[in-house]
């Protein structure tokens, strides 16, 4: 028997776009369910997720580690995160963030 490792879209699809705003792809009250968020890479960058108000993201150096940080290339990932976090970009990445449930690669 095979596993389903099908991305399964809940939520509805925000745009975390250079040097925007964070968005919040899912709210508290609609996050039901949400255990994995599909990120569409448009324009590579670096992105970040956490409670309202993060900051921008910024990429690590030596000996500065950035917490939910992660550098993209254009693609499709997959990542783990709570339910109701924000995302936010560095002032190149442009993502699209969906939540949902399931979904391997990245």
């Amino acid at each position: 028997m095979s596993v389903d490792t099908t991305f399964k879209p809940i939520g509805k699809t925000v745009v975390a776009g250079a040097a925007g705003a964070a968005v919040q792809p899912n709210d508290s009250s609609a996050s039901a369910g949400v255990t994995t968020f599909r990120i569409r890479c448009t324009t590579g960058g670096y992105l970040t997720w956490g409670a309202s108000g993060i900051a921008a993201a910024t990429a690590p150096t030596t000996g500065t580690p950035q917490t939910n940080t992660l550098g993209f290339a254009a693609g499709v990932a997959y990542i783990e995160a709570p339910a109701a976090s924000f995302f936010r970009s560095d002032a190149t990445g442009v993502f699209e963030i969906t939540g949902g449930m399931g979904g391997t690669g990245g």
